[in-house]
C-alpha cells in the first residue's frame, strides 16, 4: 500500500517536535523524548537504577545539564549550549573556571575534515568535560581569558526505555528496534524513532496477522544490552525477526545489513525486494560494527536481527555533526521508507509453506471452478490466476515456501498468497502449521 505525502509530513512534524530535547543515554532529555511518543501510541516503560549490572556494564549515573557557555573576558557569550545542545559534549561534568585560550583549547573537540560542523561527542563512562565546535569557528577565537561556565549533575537516577506492543495472540514477535540517546540530529536515531511510531499506527490497522509486534525506543547500546538482560530468558524463543531502525530520512539508497547467520528468512525477504527495486545498495553481509544489532547477534542470543537504513550510519557525511539537521531529512525520503518497512511485513506475513494430503498429479482443478472450461491452446491461454494456482499446487510439498514460488514464477508473494485462498478453501492445499 502506498500512503499519501501527507504521512511523510506527519512524520517529518513529529521529528521536529523531538529535535530539539537535549537527549542523552539518561535523564530528562529522555523522559521528555519518551512523553512525547506516548502521545502517538501507547507504550510501557522500564526503569533500571543507577549503578545496576546488566551483563558486563554498569548502569551510569543519570546526567543533567541546564547551562553551558564560554564567555570572553568582557562578559560577551561566544558559545551558549541553549543554541545548540551539539555544542556540549555529551556527559560532560560541571566547571565554573577561567582560563587562557590555550587550556580552553584543551577541552575543544572539533572535526578539521567537516571545518563548518559542530561535531557530536560523549564521554558516558568517565569523567571529563568539552565542548564540540567547528573548526574554523575556533581558529577564529581571539587569544583571550575565557569564562567557562558548566552546570551539569551527575546523580543517582535512571536509565529508561520503552516498549510498544501490538498483541495478536501469537506465539512468536517481530521486533523493530530504534534508539533514543542521540540529541539534535534528525537522521541518526530520530528518523528511526518517527519511523517506528508510525509503523506501529499502520500495522495495528492490519488484520489476521501471524505475529506480534514490539517496537522498542531505547538508549542505544546500554539500553538495548538493558532491556536483552531483562529479558534474557524469554526473548531467544520469542523473536521471529527484528530490524534495527535507523538513518532512514535522508535521500541515499537503502542498505541491508544482514542478521549474523546470513541466511535468515528476513534476509531471505529483503533479498527478495531489493532485487526488485533500483533504490538499493548490495547487501551487506554481517559485522560485529555498528548499532544495536552488535548485542542483538552477539552469540549468546544470535538473534536474527538485521539493519534497514538508507545511506547507512558512518557513510553519509553529514553523519555526527550538526549537518544532520530537519532540512537533511525529507517527508518523501521518510514516506517510502515507511512503504518500504509495510513491505517487508505484508511479505514476510504472507509468506508460507503449503502441502497436499493427495500430492500425486495435480486435482481436477475444473470441477472446483478454479480453471477454464474448454481446453486447448498454449501457456499463453491459461489465465495468470490458473497459473498461479498451478504453481502453488505444484511445488504445494511441505518444503517449498512462496518466496521460493515467487522467484521461480515470477509472480509477486503476496499475488501468490490471494492465488491460495481459493485452493485452501476447497482443502486442495492446507498451510503448513
Amino acid at each position: 500500500m502506498k500512503y499519501s505525502q501527507n504521512i511523510g509530513k506527519l512524520m517529518h512534524k513529529l521529528l521536529s517536535e523531538l529535535f530539539p530535547i537535549n537527549r542523552s543515554i539518561t535523564g530528562k532529555g529522555v523522559r521528555d523524548t519518551l512523553s512525547i511518543i506516548s502521545r502517538e501510541i501507547p507504550i510501557k516503560t522500564t526503569k533500571i537504577k543507577s549503578k545496576s549490572k546488566v551483563f558486563d556494564w554498569t548502569i551510569p549515573d543519570e546526567w543533567n545539564v541546564t547551562e553551558a557557555k564560554i564567555c570572553t573576558s568582557s562578559g560577551e557569550v561566544v558559545v551558549d549550549f541553549l543554541d545548540n545542545n551539539l555544542y556540549l559534549m555529551s556527559y560532560s561534568t560541571s566547571v565554573d573556571s577561567s582560563m587562557s585560550l590555550s587550556d580552553l583549547k584543551k577541552h575543544i573537540i572539533t572535526d578539521k575534515s567537516r571545518p563548518n560542523w559542530v561535531p557530536y561527542s560523549t564521554s558516558y563512562y568517565e569523567d571529563n568535560w568539552a565542548f564540540c565546535l567547528p573548526y574554523n569557528f575556533v581558529k577564529k577565537l581571539n587569544d583571550d581569558n575565557y569564562q567557562v561556565k558548566i552546570e551539569a549533575t551527575k546523580k543517582s537516577g535512571h536509565l529508561e526505555y520503552a516498549e510498544a506492543f501490538i498483541n495478536n495472540n501469537a506465539k512468536k514477535e517481530i521486533l523493530i528496534s530504534s534508539y533514543i540517546c542521540h540529541p539534535s540530529m534528525a537522521n541518526d536515531s530520530l528518523s528511526g524513532v518517527v519511523l517506528s511510531v508510525q509503523l506501529f499506527k499502520e500495522i495495528s490497522k492490519l488484520k489476521n496477522l501471524n505475529y506480534n509486534y514490539r517496537f522498542l525506543f531505547a538508549p542505544e547500546t546500554i539500553g538495548t544490552i538493558s532491556f536483552l538482560y531483562n529479558n534474557k530468558k524469554t526473548i531467544k524463543k520469542s523473536i521471529e525477526f527484528g530490524l534495527v531502525a535507523t538513518c532512514i530520512g535522508d535521500k541515499g539508497k537503502f542498505t541491508y545489513k544482514k542478521t549474523r547467520n546470513g541466511i535468515c528468512n528476513i534476509d531471505r525477504v529483503i533479498n527478495h525486494i531489493f532485487n526488485g527495486r533500483n533504490d538499493c545498495n548490495p547487501i551487506l553481509d554481517f559485522s560485529p560494527l555498528g548499532s544495536d544489532e552488535r548485542q542483538y547477534c552477539s552469540p549468546g542470543f544470535d538473534l536474527p536481527v538485521g539493519v534497514l537504513t538508507r545511506s547507512i550510519f558512518g557513510k553519509f557525511k553529514e553523519y555526527h555533526t550538526s549537518a544532520d539537521n530537519l532540512e537533511f531529512v525529507k517527508d518523501e525520503y521518510l514516506k517510502v521508507s515507511l512503504d518500504l518497512y509495510l513491505e517487508i511485513v505484508k511479505i514476510y506475513e504472507a509468506n508460507c509453506i503449503f502441502y497436499r494430503k493427495e500430492p500425486h498429479c495435480e486435482p481436477q482443478m475444473g470441477k472446483y471452478d478454479l480453471y477454464r472450461t474448454i481446453g486447448g491452446g498454449g501457456e499463453d491461454n491459461i489465465n495468470e490466476l490458473s497459473q498461479q494456482r498451478m504453481w502453488i499446487l505444484n511445488y504445494a510439498d511441505n518444503e517449498t515456501d512462496l518466496l521460493e514460488i515467487s522467484q521461480k514464477s515470477g509472480f509477486d508473494v503476496l499475488t501468490l498468497k490471494h492465488a491460495s485462498e481459493a485452493l485452501v478453501e476447497n482443502k486442495l492445499i492446507f498451510k503448513k502449521i
